[in-house]
This record gives structure tokens, sequence and C-alpha cells, in this order.
């Protein structure tokens, strides 16, 4: 998890006494769970729409970002559906809604984050009264989230928990339409009921115009719809709507007028972009019968009504294909094209390459292995159907050692996992040190390197923007006229760094508004403990860079000749442990000695790090 941490402030419908008459509660924590599991720090009431640990929050150093976390749930991020595992950055003013519920967030543009959260989906009073058959039911009434209009052959069971108005007639489907109650998000105070027709089979009326499938539409005081021979008329008395059902006998094709378009009578409001997201997340996981494309079968004409209905009228669905003409153009015609195109262009239009040794092994050879499991030569690891490979690299690539990261400028930059590790290049190639230098393996370009990308003689764009030669041109050690150079040092800049930065140097006698103590405080934060020794430094416990490293003496005999002749050892190349081939030249830039892309990897870091950035342990 990432160690810099941010503020949250959370308020609004979240589960807990924390939470009650408009209180806020601060969180400072580098990220933020969602969902309804009570370990949650932003914990919704449960609800079928909702996974125990829905989505989360993360805070980079620099922005804010949102990562949908169970694909079994909808997460929709300013209307638009955020994809599984893929985080999408967050701006003040963004909306976020997760099942009933809208989060409003709030950013004052440093690292603090103010989330509302509103339930707009609210339960309701239902009264239901019938009149059929010249006989006046006693009224039934239900408190509830929605009123589910069906026939006897209910699809979701006696057992439902929801509240269901039953209509005996062939012209209700299962699950017909629902209706429900929704705040409006710009004041809280005021709610519309919606009605919603589900059925893509049967047809519902509101004052006479037919409903399109799954479209929302808001009910007023004396609307009537109409459902096969039944009439429902709607009233509504603050949160209570109330039903009247009754049956009648239409024979007039004038009382079924039915043409899409505004319906008549009704005051209420159309629907917010925000409620119809919510109903569109709470009708997916209640619909069973499956929305379609209308067809000659099933038309969005009104119904007909008397002896023209059982005038039988021929469609194309019903028609049967010509078998020969369906042969020859289905199969004989694609085959012979297809036949054509390989004779054309060869068979060699994708001819990959075998597998890496890493990725072609039936077990790991390094005790700390980088992913989940060995991949044994199989190709459906990281192909599979409605998932990228740079999700399954993400997904294999977690273990306790090694987790698979992108930095927030490459993935602003549309970087991703295969973009620096390419496969189908042979067994002896190696994708995890391709990066490095383009004359280490065969088929290496230039412009696959670290600094062939980052180069002023490269024209290609990223998300619109270009990339140029790293430090002014040196690849740099930044050291001016013999003294550490870096940016933040002015005292403005100074006071948005991290606190570890801040704290890191102890007894030094200058104050911290001095520059040489700045100076000195972001080195070794740099340095100590976060980059991995190459060459023969003059000593490395763990296998990283410590403070021995450097110096042969410590206190008042603070030795500080020394670690000016040890600085090539890391900066001047790096050899590969397992062949002792040289990974970059000496002449060459090493990028990742300062520069790691894989900031969760482990294996690379001294164990005092964690508890150093975490607050528990000082640096002398």
């Amino acid at each position: 998890m990432n160690e810099q941490r941010a503020t949250f402030i959370l308020s609004g419908d979240l589960t807990g006494e924390e939470y009650r008459d408009g209180k806020e509660r601060h969180l400072h924590e580098p990220q933020i769970v969602i969902g309804s599991h009570p370990e949650c720090y932003a914990q919704l009431d449960e609800h079928f729409t909702i996974s125990k640990r829905h989505a989360s929050i993360e805070w980079d150093g620099e922005s804010f970002y949102l990562t949908d976390a169970d694909p079994a749930h909808i997460t929709f991020v300013n209307h638009r559906e955020a994809e599984f595992n893929e985080p999408v950055a967050l701006a003040g003013g963004d909306i976020v809604q997760i099942g009933p519920y809208v989060l409003e967030l709030e950013r004052d543009g440093g690292a603090t984050l103010r989330i509302k959260v509103t339930r707009l989906l609210v339960k309701s009073r239902f009264v239901i009264k019938r009149m059929e058959a010249d006989r006046t039911a006693d009224d039934v009434e239900w408190e509830n989230e929605v009123l589910l209009i069906c026939n006897p052959t209910d699809l979701l069971g006696g057992g439902s928990p929801l509240g269901k108005l039953i209509l005996n007639t062939s012209k209700a489907s299962p699950l017909h339409a629902g209706i429900s109650r929704f705040r409006n998000p710009l004041d809280e105070t005021v709610s519309h009921f919606y009605l919603i027709d589900l059925s893509p089979s049967n047809t519902t009326y509101l004052n006479g115009y037919l409903l399109r499938t799954d479209e929302m539409t808001a009910l007023s005081g004396g609307d009537v719809a109409q459902i096969g021979p039944y009439d429902l008329t709607f009233e509504i008395e603050g949160e209570t709507l109330r039903v009247l059902v009754k049956l009648s006998v239409e024979d007039d094709a004038t009382a079924r007028p039915g043409a899409h378009g505004e319906q008549a009578g009704t005051e209420a409001a159309a629907p917010s972009p925000m409620a119809a997201d919510a109903l569109r997340i709470f009708w997916s996981k209640r619909t069973r019968e499956k929305a379609m494309r209308h067809s000659p079968l099933q038309s969005s004409t009104p119904e007909r009504v008397g002896k023209a209905r059982y005038k039988w009228r021929p469609t194309t669905d019903l028609a049967r294909p010509w078998p020969l003409t369906l042969l020859f153009w289905c199969v004989v015609v694609p085959v012979v094209v297809f036949a054509l195109l390989m004779a054309f262009l060869g068979l060699s239009v994708f001819s990959p390459r075998a597998l890496s040794a890493a990725h072609a092994g039936a077990n790991f050879i390094n005790h700390k292995p980088t992913a989940r499991q060995a991949n044994a030569n199989a190709c459906t690891t990281c192909h599979t159907r409605g998932r990228s490979i740079e999700t399954n690299c993400a997904s294999c690539h977690q273990t306790e050692a090694f987790t698979a990261t992108v930095t927030a400028p490459h993935r602003a930059a549309g970087i991703g996992c295969i973009s620096c590790h390419s496969e189908h290049r042979g067994a002896e190639f190696r994708p995890g040190v391709a990066p490095f230098n383009a004359s280490f393996q065969k088929g290496v370009q230039l412009n696959e390197t670290c600094a062939g990308c980052h180069n002023d003689s490269n024209d290609k764009l990223y998300q619109g923007r270009r990339v140029f030669t790293p430090h002014g041109g040196t690849f740099g050690y930044p050291v001016v006229n013999g003294r550490w150079k870096w940016e933040g040092l002015d005292e403005e800049t100074w006071q948005q760094k991290p606190e570890e930065f801040k704290g890191f140097v102890a007894g030094w006698p200058l104050p911290p508004t001095n520059e040489d103590w700045r100076r000195s405080a972001q080195f070794h934060a740099l340095h100590l403990d976060r980059v991995l020794t190459t060459g023969t430094p003059i000593g490395s416990p763990g296998g990283t860079l410590s403070c021995s490293s450097c110096h042969t003496s410590f206190g008042e005999a603070l030795d500080r000749e020394t670690p000016g002749t040890t600085c090539a050892a890391c900066h001047g190349g790096k050899t590969d442990a397992r062949t002792g081939r040289a990974l970059i030249a000496a002449e060459q830039p090493d990028c990742t000695s300062c520069h790691v892309q894989h900031v969760r990897d482990t294996r690379r870091k001294h164990p005092l790090l964690a508890a150093h950035l975490a607050g528990e342990k000082g640096r002398p």
C-alpha cells in the first residue's frame, strides 16, 4: 500500500453512530475501502447491489484514484461504468455511484478529499386497494424500497422481501414493472416515485402512452397505468403511494392510443442521471427476463383490438430460410476468401515464438516468487476472453514478496505491463530485463528501453504529451559545483514534502529551515534502504544501500571523503546477478537506481524501511 497518507472527511448516510446528526469523520490514511463489511472505513448498509469490499480510493502522493474491487457489481464514476481493477482518476466535483448510494467528492487541491454519501433509494409506504368483479378487497400495505408488478408465475419466488402487486393476466409478465422512490440529490427533502417497465414481451401504458422497456417515468397524483385489462390509478401522499387496481374490458382502439412520446398529465420532474444509474444497478440484479432488440415478432407499435388481433400476418422471423443459399454465403464463400488470403499473405501472419523460460517453467526457481503460480507454458493465463492482458498480469503477479504496480506518471501516459515486458521472443528472452539496455538481448529495440523512450528524439505522443531526455541530458547524478542539487529545496516546495523526508536527519546542528539541512535530509531519504546495491560497495546489509555502504566512520569523525568515490558502484552500471552479464553498460544511465517502477517489491527493500516510513523508528 502507498505509505503517503491523505485526509478523508466522510459524512452522510453511512453506517455508524459517528455519522449521526450530520457529524463528520476524519481519517488519515493512504487508502480507504468502501463496502458493506464492518472493517470498511466507509461502511454502507448491506444491499444486494453492494459488495462487502466494493471499491477503494487511494492517494498516490499527487492524485486520488478509485478502483472497482468486485467484477460482480457495478460502480459508476460521473455516470460512466468503471472497469474492474482499473484505477480511475478523481477530481473535485466528481460523482461516484455504488448501488443506491451517491458519493459527492470535494477536494481542496491538496491531500484532502471530502466525501458526502447520500442514499437515493429510500423506503416508502405502498397501499394497494383492489376492485374486481364488483368486489372491493381490503387494503394491503407494505413498507419497502420497491413495489413489483408481476403475474402469479413471479420468477423471484414467494420468499422475495419486496412487495408484490400480482395481476392475474397473460398480458403481465412474471416480472413486469417496478415502482421506486428516489431522493433529489440536490435537495434531500424532495423525492419522486418512478415507474419502470421491465418486460420486453408485454406492454405498459401510462396515461395512454406506451412506455419503453427499462425507461424511468415519473409518477404524479392521478396518473393511470394500463397493463392488459387492468387499470392502476396512483395517488401520492408524501412518502405513501396508493394504488387503486380496477379490472376493465376495453373494446375501443382509442383506449390504448400507444405512441412513444411525452406522457400526458404529469408535473413530476424527469429523473436525474444519478437516479437513472441507481435504477439501472438495482434492476440489473433483479430482472430475469433480459431485454432484447425489437423484431417483427415484438413490435413497438400498440396492440390491435377487436377481431384485428386474431388476423395472422406472416413475418420474416417465421419464413423458412433457403438451405443452399445459407450454405453458399455463410460457409462456402468465407472459406474460399480465407483460403485466398492465406495463399496471398502466407501462413506467417501471426507466428509467435516460444514463451520465455520464466513463463514456460512448471516450478519456481526463486524462493520469493513474483507470481501466484507457475505458468507452465499456458496461453490462457494471459489470453482470456473478456479480460485484458494487463488485468491478467496484475492479477497473477500478486504475492507476499511482489505486487505488480504502475506508477502514476506511467498510468497517465497509458503505459502498462506489456509496454515494457513483452513476450513470445523465445525461451532465452528475458522480458523483465529487456527495458534496461538494447544491446543486452537480441530483438530488443532502442525505443523499448527506458533511455530509448525518454529521449528528445522520441516524437511519439503519450496521451497527447511528449517525453524528453531526463535531467537536462546528464542522466544524472544531481550535483552542481560539488553540492547535492535536487528539486524542492526552496522553502515553499519543502513544506509540501512528506513527513519522512523532514525528520530523516536527527541531531543535525542546523535548523530544518537551513538549506544544508534540507539537502542532507533529501539525499539520505532517497538513498537509504531504498536502492539495490550493484558492484561491490563497502557494505550492503539486506542488499540495499545503508550508511556503511558509503561511509567508513561515523559520529564526530564522520567520513565525508569516501562517499564521493563510491557513487559509481551504483550509477556506473548494473550487472545481472544470475548470468554475470552487464544489464546496463558503464556509459549507459542506470535509471532504476533511483526510479523504482514496482514500488511494492519487498525483495528490494531493507526490513527497517517499512517501520521507518510508518514513523515507528527514526534514522540516525
